[in-house]
Formats: C-alpha cells, structure tokens, sequence
C-alpha cells in the first residue's frame, strides 16, 4: 500500500451487480465500502490500541461524480478525532485509478472497551 502513514487505504471494484438505474454503482455501494475502510482505519490505528470499534454511528456522504462498475476504487481513510467520548471520527475520500475524486465521507465509529473474555 503507497498510503501516507497517518492514512489507510481499500481498494475496491465495484460489479455491474451493484449498478443503479442511470449505470453508475449505486451511492449504497459504496456507502459500504466506505464504512467497512473507516472501520478497518479505525482498526489500524496504533493510538486506539485499548479500545475497539462497536458500530458506526454515522456516516456522512457527499457524492462528487459517478462510479463505473468494473473500475477500481481506493477508499483513502485518515483519523481526524480519536477517541473522544468513545467515539472516533474517520475522513474518506473515494477516488477512481486516475485520482478523480467520486464521493467524500465523514464516518463517526462508536468504539468500546475490549471484551475481557479475551
């Protein structure tokens, strides 16, 4: 991964089963994608070693230019506030293989405790 090292990124490529009715992928799909990429950063975060993610509280999307099925995607991930009141709070940014950006998101992750069942 060619990331910074205060970013995670998620490669995706989206099927033509994710496709809405004008032919572009559906701003559900990736949606998805973009909180399961801000769960991961979230995940991957050295500073959040003592708790971890419960549930996205939020996700904020705002939808720039249409996605193609069949075209790969990165989903760039950057923490901008870290465990404050037990939540974290991730900025994505979706971007097609020449850089162009598709869609940007604010994602709010809920995070807990570890379990001490182990």
């Amino acid at each position: 991964d060619s990331s910074p090292p205060d970013f995670f990124t998620l490669h995706h490529t989206f099927d033509y089963q994710h496709v809405n009715i004008l032919g572009a992928v559906h701003g559900g799909a990736l949606g998805s994608v973009i909180c399961t990429a801000a769960l991961a950063a979230v995940t991957h975060d050295e500073m959040l070693h003592d708790k971890q993610p419960d549930r996205i509280h939020q996700v904020d999307v705002h939808y720039m230019t249409p996605a193609s099925p069949g075209q790969q995607v990165g989903v760039e991930c950057k923490m901008i506030s870290k465990s404050v009141a037990n939540m974290a709070v991730v900025r994505a940014n979706v971007r097609n293989k020449k850089g162009k950006v598709i869609c940007r998101a604010i994602v709010t992750v809920v995070m807990t405790d570890p379990c001490p069942c182990g």
